[in-house]
Order: structure tokens, then C-alpha cells, then sequence
């Protein structure tokens, strides 16, 4: 165990130190996660309706920045990989999607 000294010449060790169970951890991830994805989803939704505004564009700069370096057109060898294994789940024959 290792020791930590205090100024107050108090020794405490470190699993004395206060913390939060593991459990109170993910009950307040399970609440916030939905919280904060809400708020997110909201806040994008109306600066993109309000998108020509200049306040609104500074406000997307970071969301459409982010966008930017998270997608991309996929490489030669990943559309192969998907046209593959969208081939082995048509039926024998096909030639044409239909979408309902």
C-alpha cells in the first residue's frame, strides 16, 4: 500500500481517499449519456435550421470539422468487401434491389 502524507502530518492511505462505486458510476452514465446525446442532437438541429446566420455557422464550424476527419468515401478494397457480401445475401439471380 502506498502512503500519502498530508501537510497536517496525517497519514492516509490511498484507498481511504474518497471515490465513487463502480455501480454509481454506471447508473450516472446511464442517465447522462441519453441527457447529453439529447441536448447534442437538439443543439445541431437548430443551428442547422438556422444555418445562414453567422452566430449559426461559428457554432457549426467544430460539428462539420468533426464530420470532415470522421468520414471519407470508402477505399477500392472496402467497396469490393461490400459488394461480396451484398451478393451472398441476394437471392440467386438478382439483378435489382426493390425498396419498399
Amino acid at each position: 500500500r502506498r502512503q500519502v502524507s498530508y501537510p497536517d502530518s496525517r497519514v492516509r492511505s490511498i484507498d481511504t481517499l474518497p471515490s465513487m462505486p463502480g455501480t454509481a458510476i454506471h447508473i450516472n452514465f446511464q442517465i447522462l449519456l441519453p441527457l447529453v446525446a439529447g441536448i447534442s442532437y437538439e443543439g445541431i438541429r437548430f443551428l442547422g435550421r438556422h444555418r445562414y446566420a453567422s452566430w449559426a455557422k461559428v457554432g457549426l464550424m467544430p460539428i462539420l470539422g468533426a464530420q470532415l476527419l470522421t468520414t471519407r468515401e470508402p477505399s477500392t478494397p472496402q467497396i469490393e468487401v461490400a459488394i461480396a457480401a451484398l451478393a451472398r445475401v441476394l437471392p440467386s439471380g438478382a439483378t435489382e434491389l426493390s425498396v419498399p
